[in-house]
């Protein structure tokens, strides 16, 4: 009788447990389809494919990254690589950790804490995971980053930055007008100021 409360309690446990999210970074051989230019979704919000190795930017958010076979075609040594997300989390607690896989140029990552059930991630306060330490991924070097878990309910958008870059946000559109109106309105009263010493 012990036994079986014991049993019904791990099996509670376990059903009650969080989802893993588990992002893997890998260095893979040349030749894999289809090859995304890193270039072409960097510093861009956006939903990787949790069928096939897409990534649309903007889209409707995903619970898992199937693949994103990458190229790096920036031109720069990448020392070190920073996935953002934000999005909504489904019925289960979003636990999350991170690896570097065979060949990964990187010794260390790091990942984001815990996020409880039915909570939003927003844009501004996005979590992070990070790979960086030991090497550098050359240019036009493949790479590929895999999280195969998955979470009902769960809709997450994604970006990738290098080098130590922060995560894009765009400016209010309504702002630039009132930049540039101050920018002539100080030139203005330079050459203004000019006119009058002279």
């Amino acid at each position: 009788m012990k036994r079986l409360a014991l049993l019904i309690l791990v099996a509670a446990a376990f059903a009650s447990m969080a989802f893993a999210s588990n992002v893997t970074l890998s260095l893979h051989t040349t030749g894999d389809t289809p090859i995304i230019d890193l270039s072409t979704i960097l510093n861009q919000w956006g939903t990787p494919g949790d069928t096939t190795d897409t990534f649309t930017i903007g889209g409707t958010g995903t619970d898992k990254i199937f693949g994103l076979n990458l190229v790096n075609d920036t031109g720069l040594s990448i020392t070190s690589i920073a996935l953002f997300a934000y999005g909504t989390v489904g019925s289960n607690t979003f636990g999350s950790l991170c690896a570097n896989d065979s060949g990964s140029p990187f010794t260390s990552c790091t990942a984001p804490a815990s996020q409880g059930p039915n909570t939003t991630i927003s844009m501004g306060s996005p979590i992070e995971w990070n790979y960086f330490g030991g090497g550098s991924i050359a240019p036009t070097t493949e790479f590929r980053l895999v999280d195969t878990a998955t979470a009902t309910g769960t809709d997450l958008f994604y970006e990738i930055e290098i080098n130590g870059n922060s995560p894009t946000t765009t400016p209010e559109p309504t702002t630039i007008p009132f930049l540039a109106g101050g920018l002539i309105l100080m030139g203005w009263a330079f050459r203004r100021k000019l006119n009058r010493v002279s």
